[in-house]
Formats: C-alpha cells, structure tokens, sequence
C-alpha cells in the first residue's frame, strides 16, 4: 500500500472522526450547560482536531506496515498449480 492510498484513506476516515467527535463533544458539554456557548465551540472544535491528526497518523502507519509486509511476501505465483 503506498502513502498516498494510505493518506487517502486517513483523510476520508479522519474526517468522519472529526466530525463526530465535534458533535459528541459539543452535545455533552451543551448538555450540561458547563462552559459559555464560544468555550464549548472552541473545545469542540479541538476535540476534532485531535482525532483528525490521530486517525491520519494511523493510516499512515498502517499504510507503512501493511506496505512492508506485502513487499515482504514477495510476488504471487503464477502459472498452473496442481
């Protein structure tokens, strides 16, 4: 797997990971009326930063890993197997 599949995958999953934890992040603290309306924003807002870069640097590590075990393998054989 090359880096740039794995950096594809990580932003299209990382994205779906943001905005979830911006929404549950921005529910609960809403919920309980904890901090002001631009504090909640702010803290949700880094809420999904957080788990954008993680799911990114997953991916690519993933991707990395992956990418060496299939180089590792070697090619698939080929021809008539019986």
């Amino acid at each position: 797997m090359t880096w740039q599949t794995s950096l594809t995958l990580g932003l299209i999953f990382s994205t779906i990971a943001g905005s979830m934890a911006f929404l549950i992040t921005y529910d609960e603290y809403s919920r309980h009326q904890m901090l002001s309306r631009g504090d909640v924003m702010k803290h949700s807002v880094q809420a999904a930063a957080v788990a954008m870069f993680f799911f990114i640097g997953l991916s690519l590590v993933a991707g990395a890993w992956l990418g060496s075990i299939v180089q590792s393998a070697g090619p698939l054989p080929t021809g008539n197997v019986k």
